[in-house]
């Protein structure tokens, strides 16, 4: 019982799981299980900045979606301008199955940082350069589930990742102009 508990509960889509075990007679119980479903629907929303860049994310994602216990999630991303997405869809069920499934796809832009490494320990090292790099993803999976605790699986993660100068301040751009970087 501990453990089917243990299992409805980490299924994150109830927010109440009563048993109640009662006897019927000549060796038979009978069990009821009461659950209350949770609000799974989940908005995204975030504005970041510093350093001359400004970030904003807006999406959302389900993990039970039409109470069919399916998660779907989608986020717009806009950083400097540059605009990407991300998309992805998991079933832990495959067809009444113990098989999961799942996709993403990515397309985001991120500013990166590089800092001098020749910093004594407990100094603070100097930006020395920066660059932008978008990545383009798409991760395809299966994955049997034999007990709770066992999972084996398969899957396709096909990357492309592209560095450039795009949306850098102008500090950064003048470093990666004096130094070569880019």
């Amino acid at each position: 019982l501990k453990e089917s508990y243990l299992r409805l509960f980490n299924l994150r889509i109830f927010s109440k799981i009563d048993f109640d075990l009662k006897n019927s007679g000549e060796n038979q119980s009978e069990m009821i299980i009461t659950v209350k479903e949770r609000w799974t629907f989940i908005p995204i929303a975030k504005i970041t900045g510093g350093g001359g860049t400004t970030q904003f994310t807006l999406g959302a994602f389900d993990i039970n979606v039409l109470g069919e216990f399916l998660e779907l999630g989608a986020q717009y991303e806009n950083l400097n301008d540059n605009s990407g997405f991300v998309h992805w869809f998991r079933n832990p069920r495959l067809f009444g199955t113990r098989i999961r499934s799942g996709y993403d796809i990515w397309n985001v832009t991120r500013n990166r940082l590089l800092f001098n490494s020749d910093v004594e320990k407990g100094e603070v090292a100097e930006e020395v350069s920066a660059y932008t790099v978008t990545t383009q993803r798409f991760n395809f999976f299966l994955a049997q589930e034999f007990v709770y605790w066992f999972v084996w699986g398969i899957g396709v993660d096909h990357n492309r990742l592209t560095a450039t100068n795009d949306g850098l301040s102008e500090e950064f751009l003048n470093k990666n102009t004096s130094s070569g970087f880019l």
